[in-house]
């Protein structure tokens, strides 16, 4: 079982283009979201959260600015008490043409939790640390591995 929340953009006409953002998810085929109407500009602080509220449900927390939104929804086999559940951080880009970027990416007090306790990321929770592709494409100024990171990706 895997499932993955986050936020994307694309190019008009199917996407939102200029710069805006809304979100999606993949349980095994990705899907729009369609949230917020009008998406949310480029640039704009974020905060989400990626949670387990009971056993075999997945919630997913966004806000920007003043608005916000829980999405909840079905997933066979996630528990509540985190037995056997593993979560992953990625910045990734996919490009729909060349010449394509997404600057300054930045990752601030990524947490980790159970339900009765929450702390920063640290070198405990991490059962695997993956190698950044391509070092003329990929730039990371890593001001703690764990839980700060800006990153810059670029196109071919």
């Amino acid at each position: 079982m895997w499932a993955e929340y986050g936020i994307y953009t694309a190019p008009q006409p199917n996407g939102l283009g200029s710069g805006k953002w809304e979100v999606f998810h993949n349980f095994g085929e990705w899907q729009r979201d369609g949230w917020p109407s009008g998406g949310i500009p480029a640039g704009t602080q974020v905060f989400m959260r990626l949670y387990v509220p009971a056993d075999n449900k997945l919630a997913f927390y966004i806000s920007f600015g003043t608005t916000n939104t829980t999405f909840t929804r079905d997933l066979s086999g996630t528990k509540y008490n985190g037995t056997n559940q593993a979560f992953r951080r990625l910045t990734t880009l996919l490009l729909n043409s060349p010449g394509g970027y997404s600057k300054n990416n930045k990752w601030r007090s990524i947490c980790i939790a159970t339900h009765s306790d929450m702390h920063l990321w640290r070198p405990a929770d991490t059962a695997w640390v993956g190698k950044y592709p391509d070092a003329t494409k990929v730039v990371i100024n890593t001001i703690n591995q764990w839980y700060d990171e800006d990153i810059s990706i670029s196109a071919p």
